[in-house]
Protein backbone atom coordinates (compact mmCIF):
# COMPACT_ATOMS: atom_id res chain seq x y z
CA UNK A 1 0.00 0.00 0.00
CA UNK A 2 1.51 3.58 -0.44
CA UNK A 3 2.40 6.04 2.14
CA UNK A 4 1.32 9.40 2.49
CA UNK A 5 4.36 11.79 4.02
CA UNK A 6 2.68 14.95 6.15
CA UNK A 7 4.37 17.73 7.09
CA UNK A 8 3.31 18.55 10.31
CA UNK A 9 6.26 20.95 12.00
CA UNK A 10 9.34 22.67 10.81
CA UNK A 11 12.07 24.35 12.53
CA UNK A 12 15.70 24.20 13.84
CA UNK A 13 18.51 26.08 15.37
CA UNK A 14 17.95 30.16 14.59
CA UNK A 15 19.99 31.26 11.20
CA UNK A 16 19.73 34.79 12.58
CA UNK A 17 23.28 36.55 13.64
CA UNK A 18 24.92 33.01 12.18
CA UNK A 19 29.09 33.87 11.79
CA UNK A 20 29.77 34.35 7.92
CA UNK A 21 32.67 32.09 8.48
CA UNK A 22 30.19 29.26 8.50
CA UNK A 23 27.34 27.87 5.80
CA UNK A 24 24.09 28.97 7.15
CA UNK A 25 21.20 26.93 5.89
CA UNK A 26 18.62 29.36 5.35
CA UNK A 27 15.45 27.11 4.46
CA UNK A 28 14.46 23.30 3.72
CA UNK A 29 11.29 22.41 1.96
CA UNK A 30 9.26 19.05 1.93
CA UNK A 31 8.81 19.00 -2.47
CA UNK A 32 6.88 15.92 -1.97
CA UNK A 33 7.50 11.75 -2.80
CA UNK A 34 8.05 10.04 -6.12
CA UNK A 35 4.81 8.88 -7.49
CA UNK A 36 6.65 5.94 -8.40
CA UNK A 37 8.07 4.61 -4.92
CA UNK A 38 6.23 6.94 -2.19
CA UNK A 39 9.35 5.97 0.34
CA UNK A 40 11.35 8.08 -2.38
CA UNK A 41 11.59 11.73 -0.22
CA UNK A 42 12.84 15.05 -2.33
CA UNK A 43 13.91 17.92 0.02
CA UNK A 44 15.10 21.06 -1.53
CA UNK A 45 17.82 23.40 0.71
CA UNK A 46 18.50 26.73 -0.04
CA UNK A 47 21.66 28.32 1.73
CA UNK A 48 24.28 30.70 2.16
CA UNK A 49 28.27 29.60 1.84
CA UNK A 50 29.31 32.58 3.57
CA UNK A 51 32.93 32.86 3.31
CA UNK A 52 33.29 28.98 4.04
CA UNK A 53 33.99 26.45 1.04
CA UNK A 54 31.23 24.71 1.29
CA UNK A 55 31.11 22.74 -2.56
CA UNK A 56 34.33 20.40 -0.71
CA UNK A 57 32.08 20.00 2.56
CA UNK A 58 29.42 17.37 3.22
CA UNK A 59 25.50 17.15 3.94
CA UNK A 60 24.54 15.37 6.98
CA UNK A 61 20.97 13.78 7.33
CA UNK A 62 19.80 12.27 10.62
CA UNK A 63 15.96 10.94 11.22
CA UNK A 64 15.20 11.65 15.09
CA UNK A 65 17.91 12.64 15.58
CA UNK A 66 19.99 10.03 14.44
CA UNK A 67 22.54 10.49 11.72
CA UNK A 68 21.65 8.20 8.68
CA UNK A 69 23.50 9.40 5.96
CA UNK A 70 26.93 11.93 4.94
CA UNK A 71 26.97 13.35 1.63
CA UNK A 72 29.47 15.11 0.00
CA UNK A 73 28.72 18.24 -1.49
CA UNK A 74 31.14 18.06 -3.92
CA UNK A 75 29.23 15.29 -6.01
CA UNK A 76 26.05 17.31 -5.52
CA UNK A 77 27.47 20.56 -6.63
CA UNK A 78 28.84 18.91 -10.12
CA UNK A 79 24.87 18.38 -10.77
CA UNK A 80 22.91 21.83 -9.35
CA UNK A 81 23.10 24.89 -7.42
CA UNK A 82 21.89 25.99 -4.91
CA UNK A 83 18.62 25.48 -4.03
CA UNK A 84 20.20 21.57 -3.46
CA UNK A 85 17.65 18.98 -4.19
CA UNK A 86 18.34 16.08 -2.01
CA UNK A 87 15.80 12.66 -2.68
CA UNK A 88 16.20 10.24 0.54
CA UNK A 89 14.67 6.94 0.97
CA UNK A 90 13.12 5.28 3.48
CA UNK A 91 12.63 1.64 4.44
CA UNK A 92 8.70 0.65 3.71
CA UNK A 93 8.69 -0.64 7.37
CA UNK A 94 7.32 2.42 8.62
CA UNK A 95 4.43 2.20 10.72
CA UNK A 96 1.42 4.53 10.14
CA UNK A 97 0.64 7.52 12.31
CA UNK A 98 4.77 8.06 12.97
CA UNK A 99 6.30 11.01 12.64
CA UNK A 100 9.73 11.69 11.22
CA UNK A 101 11.94 14.56 12.22
CA UNK A 102 14.88 15.08 9.68
CA UNK A 103 17.31 17.32 10.14
CA UNK A 104 20.06 18.93 7.74
CA UNK A 105 23.23 19.83 8.67
CA UNK A 106 25.73 21.65 6.14
CA UNK A 107 29.52 20.96 6.82
CA UNK A 108 31.96 23.08 5.19
CA UNK A 109 35.64 21.81 4.12
CA UNK A 110 37.09 23.22 7.12
CA UNK A 111 34.20 21.40 9.48
CA UNK A 112 33.04 23.74 10.66
CA UNK A 113 28.80 23.29 10.94
CA UNK A 114 25.85 24.99 9.85
CA UNK A 115 22.69 25.73 11.79
CA UNK A 116 20.39 22.62 11.89
CA UNK A 117 16.59 23.02 10.27
CA UNK A 118 14.60 20.46 11.16
CA UNK A 119 11.18 19.07 9.24
CA UNK A 120 8.69 16.24 10.61
CA UNK A 121 6.68 14.46 9.02
CA UNK A 122 3.66 12.23 9.64
CA UNK A 123 3.65 8.93 7.78
CA UNK A 124 -0.11 8.30 6.58
CA UNK A 125 -0.84 4.69 4.93
CA UNK A 126 -4.66 4.82 3.66
CA UNK A 127 -6.77 1.72 4.37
Amino acid sequence: MAALLVPTACGGMSRDNWPSERPRIDEVRFLGQDPGYPWSLVFALDFTSGASNTGSGKLRLSIDEVEVDVISLMGLFGRQRPPLELEVELEPDVESGRELDFGFVLQDARGRSSNEPRVVLRVVIPE
